[in-house]
C-alpha cells in the first residue's frame, strides 16, 4: 500500500500520480471486464491511497513512493505532499 497525504490540491496530486503510471479502479475495471487483463493480474500491485481515498493501484509501490520523494526534493512538488510504503504482510 502506498499512502499520499497533502496540503494541496487532490486533483493536481491525482493527475500527476496517474502520469507516474498509477491506474485507476475504473481503468483497472475495465480491463478486467473486457478480458484484457484477468483480477489475479493485480493482486501485487500497491494500493494508492490519496487522502484517505483509494484512487488506483500502482504495480510498484515503492519505486512510486521513491519518485515522488525524488521530484519533491527536486523542488516538482509542493513540500507538503507526504508518501509513504507498506509492503503486504506475508
Amino acid at each position: 500500500m502506498s499512502q499520499i497525504s497533502v496540503g494541496i490540491s487532490d486533483r493536481f496530486v491525482e493527475k500527476f500520480l496517474y502520469e507516474l503510471g498509477v491506474m485507476s479502479v475504473e481503468e483497472i475495471l475495465s480491463k478486467i471486464n473486457e478480458g484484457a487483463s484477468s483480477p489475479e493480474d493485480f493482486l501485487k500491485w500497491s494500493k494508492v491511497i490519496l487522502n484517505g481515498m483509494v484512487i488506483g493501484y500502482h504495480p510498484d509501490g515503492e519505486s512510486l513512493v521513491k519518485e515522488i520523494r525524488a521530484r519533491r526534493r527536486a523542488g516538482e512538488l509542493n513540500s507538503e505532499i507526504r508518501s509513504s510504503h507498506s509492503p503486504p504482510i506475508s
